[in-house]
């Protein structure tokens, strides 16, 4: 399951981007753990100050609007673009699928590699 984490020490902006998370997720239709980060010397060790509020989401960090709380339509689209569509484009088929069931050549004769 994917996770979610919101840097955030505000309470109301915490409160009102809970929201939009959980909104844009059921809108998409896709499921993910959302932790809140709230840690003020965590904060401020990882630079976060002018950026809050910031999802990190794969290792990566967003913020959209500096000082103001997610919206349900911005994350949607964000949530769309780094969940399905780039799930979409990571997820290439075996190109080589025909020759998986192929049997290798031995160099003894009567050897088979069917195990």
């Amino acid at each position: 399951m994917e996770e979610i984490i919101l840097w955030e020490c505000n309470i109301e902006r915490i409160h009102a981007c809970e929201t939009a998370v959980y909104q844009a997720l059921r809108e998409i239709g896709y499921k993910a753990r959302l932790t809140i980060n709230c840690e003020m010397p965590l904060l401020s060790r990882h630079q976060l100050w002018d950026r809050l509020p910031v999802l990190e989401i794969r290792g990566q960090r967003w913020s959209l609007r500096p000082g103001r709380a997610f919206t349900t339509e911005e994350l949607t689209r964000l949530f769309t673009r780094i969940f399905i569509e780039q799930d979409l484009t990571c997820s290439v088929p075996d190109a080589d699928i025909s020759q998986k069931d192929v049997p290798m050549q031995t160099e003894k004769e009567g050897v088979s590699n069917d195990r």
